[in-house]
């Protein structure tokens, strides 16, 4: 897929490879909804046979954290979150946008919670949005 020129050859190598069909109008962004898809099927199933499927949790921490990030960002900018939301965390996407908008986050995780606040005021004091995503990732690989 990385020696692809194009969309279409990307979208062909990612169908030879079990992704499925592609529509005929391709986009970057049906390619990255075919592979979003992909992802979530492969963490369902991991779920569905893994003797504990808390375990799956691990993987899906980092897009939690991600859209964490995307919503403290795009309320700092005015700029919708919605494109660049991932539905491959513990938290579905449109949720957490919901509770985070209403600043009602008392269902998540104790250290998520906190980082989201740090993060918020990070990016407040500095101005940096560089400054949210270190509080965000740090708290995400603890």
């Amino acid at each position: 897929m990385l020696s692809a020129r194009t969309a279409e050859e990307a979208a062909k190598v990612l169908s030879e490879c079990g992704y499925g069909d592609f529509p005929a109008v391709l986009t970057p962004s049906a390619i990255e909804a075919a592979l979003d898809g992909a992802r979530q099927a492969v963490f369902a199933d991991l779920r569905r046979e893994a003797p504990d499927p808390a375990m799956v949790d691990v993987f899906c921490i980092k897009y939690d954290y991600h859209n964490m990030k995307v919503l403290i960002k795009g309320e700092a900018t005015g700029q919708d979150p919605a494109p660049l939301l991932l539905e491959a965390g513990r938290y579905p996407a449109g949720r957490l946008r919901e509770d985070y908008e209403k600043g009602a986050l008392d269902r998540y995780a104790p250290r998520f919670r906190q980082a989201a606040a740090e993060a918020r005021e990070a990016l407040a004091a500095s101005g940096d949005p560089q400054a949210a995503d270190l509080v965000l990732d740090r708290a995400c690989y603890a």
